[in-house]
C-alpha cells in the first residue's frame, strides 16, 4: 500500500476527510449549506480553504509596558 503526505488536512485535528453540512430549505428538502464538518473533530468550517489552511500566527508586537518612559 503507497502512503503519502497531503496538505489538504484539517488544521485543527489533521483529519483528511470532511463532509458536507446539510440544512433542510422552505420546501422540506435537504440541500447544502456551503459549510464542511470535519469528520474527526467535528468543527465546521465556512469552506474547505478554511478547513486546510493553516491559522497564521499573530505577528509579533512589543509589549507597552516595555520599561520606556
Amino acid at each position: 500500500m503507497a502512503t503519502y503526505k497531503t496538505i489538504y488536512k484539517c488544521r485543527v485535528c489533521g483529519t483528511t476527510t470532511y463532509q458536507r453540512v446539510m440544512g433542510r430549505a422552505q420546501t422540506g428538502a435537504l440541500e447544502p449549506t456551503g459549510e464542511y464538518r470535519c469528520t474527526g473533530c467535528r468543527n465546521v468550517f465556512e469552506s474547505l480553504r478554511a478547513w486546510w489552511e493553516p491559522q497564521r500566527k499573530n505577528d509579533f508586537q512589543p509589549s507597552k509596558f516595555s520599561g520606556a518612559c
